[in-house]
């Protein structure tokens, strides 16, 4: 299945694949998450990543909050 992020502050959007819900995102997929929807290089933006709705392939809203994987780095679960 295919989930839609977004943020808003910046206009930009990803569409991540994911196998189940919920499902913590992986590294390559949060550092991939980040560079699409922010971009900003440094600790100068205050977007928070992912500000907007998210939605399922269905077009179903989904929550998304911050949490970390396996190892401790910082990443985004994804819920109904």
């Amino acid at each position: 299945m295919y989930v839609r992020l977004r943020n808003d502050f910046h206009n930009t959007s990803i569409r991540i694949r994911v196998p189940s819900l919920p499902y913590t995102l992986s590294g390559h997929q949060s550092r991939r998450l980040r560079r699409a929807l922010c971009g900003a290089s440094g600790l100068g933006c205050k977007c928070g990543v992912v500000r907007g709705a998210a939605h399922s392939e269905a077009g179903k809203r989904l929550s998304v909050y911050p949490d970390a994987d396996d190892l401790g780095r910082a990443s985004w679960t994804i819920a109904e």
